[in-house]
């Protein structure tokens, strides 16, 4: 097993230029397909929109709103939270 890791070591280390020259190529080839990526995030990018899980949320959201609200509760955490 060593032998042929030896080998391929020697082979990239004489090849070293190729292997830079193909990354490039590849990453260039890439490019027009990366600027048509589309990220989609949150829960409407797991559901789709006529699922009734979907149909209820966005219900909900409408009356309750969709917003996250963040808390902060300072004080001694004692008194705070084992009263």
């Amino acid at each position: 097993m060593r032998n042929i890791s030896e080998k391929i070591v020697r082979f990239i280390q004489r090849n070293h230029v190729w292997f830079v020259v193909a990354a490039i190529l590849i990453s260039a080839a890439a490019v027009p397909g990366i600027t048509m990526l589309k990220m989609e995030t949150g829960f409407s990018a797991l559901i789709a929109d006529d699922d009734i899980i979907s149909i209820d949320t966005a219900r909900y959201e409408s009356t309750f709103g969709g917003e996250a609200i963040n808390v902060l509760v300072t004080g001694n955490i004692d008194t705070v939270f084992f009263r």
